[in-house]
């Protein structure tokens, strides 16, 4: 249904005798977001790069729509593990949306956004002191119990993962748990994402059964939202796979294992640190 809305509304704002050219970028960064949804990151890539030209030819520099543009395909850049590319426009847009008089939650947004480059490149002093800054900001901005807020204590839980601090990371994700719960609902994918989270810092407790219970769930909602073939599917497929290999249980940890990659090759066309 997005996809159907945001196609029509491109179209219609193509078609205008005299295009509005700040209303077509948006369009095609709306559009390319939503291939990242869908698991297309060539088409996203070609999209927001499309809607980002297009808003430098027509607007002033600091536009705020050069700002989202510059944020959407640095964003799109991270989640096809290009770092190197993504990492100056993430900087490029938190730059642009620090101006005096530019909205707190877009430079929320973008600091959250080059937080998780910092993070996948291994700067995790770096992502901590922006996510750290981030719950604070939407602390403010959203009160306690929005999914923003969720986002940073995911972000700062997947930190002390990384570390080795097992029951750290299961405080924050926990934490994060609980309130994208209480907004979206117990089926949401956003939620399978937390339960997921979760289950990972169990995994390395060796709390099996408590993961287990969590992977299923959250592997059964990812696959009926976006389908077998997703990153987010794949996810849950890992852990379960990890849980599978503690347990000697190595022919089962094989097809976990196998479909993963069978994902990640399909939606990476083989250039991704996760194959």
């Amino acid at each position: 249904r997005a996809e159907a809305l945001l196609t029509a509304a491109l179209e219609r704002r193509r078609s205008t005798s005299h295009p509005n050219d700040a209303d077509v970028s948006e369009s095609l960064v709306a559009l390319g977001l939503l291939r990242v949804d869908q698991a297309r990151l060539d088409d996203a890539e070609r999209l927001a790069q499309e809607g980002l030209k297009l808003s430098r030819q027509a607007l002033p520099p600091q536009h705020p729509v050069v700002a989202s543009a510059t944020d959407a395909l640095g964003r799109i850049l991270e989640e096809k593990g290009d770092y190197d590319r993504a990492i100056p426009l993430l900087e490029q847009a938190v730059r642009l949306r620090s101006a005096p008089d530019g909205s707190p939650a877009d430079l929320a947004s973008s600091l959250y956004e080059l937080a998780n480059v910092y993070f996948y490149a291994g700067r995790y002093k770096d992502a901590q002191a922006l996510n750290n800054r981030v719950l604070i900001m939407c602390r403010q901005i959203y009160g306690d119990r929005h999914p923003r807020v969720a986002d940073a204590l995911v972000n700062l839980g997947a930190i002390e993962q990384d570390r080795g601090n097992y029951q750290e990371a299961e405080k924050f994700h926990r934490q994060a748990l609980q309130i994208t719960r209480s907004f979206y609902g117990e089926n949401h994918y956003r939620t399978a994402a937390n339960f997921t989270m979760v289950a990972r810092a169990l995994v390395y407790q060796k709390r099996f059964d408590e993961a287990v219970l969590l992977l299923r769930q959250a592997l059964a909602i990812q696959e009926r939202t976006f389908g077998s073939i997703h990153p987010r599917v794949a996810s849950a497929l890992n852990e379960l796979g990890n849980v599978a290999v503690m347990r000697n249980q190595f022919a089962e940890a094989k097809v976990d294992f196998g479909r993963m990659v069978v994902i990640y090759r399909r939606v990476y066309g083989g250039r991704h640190y996760l194959i």
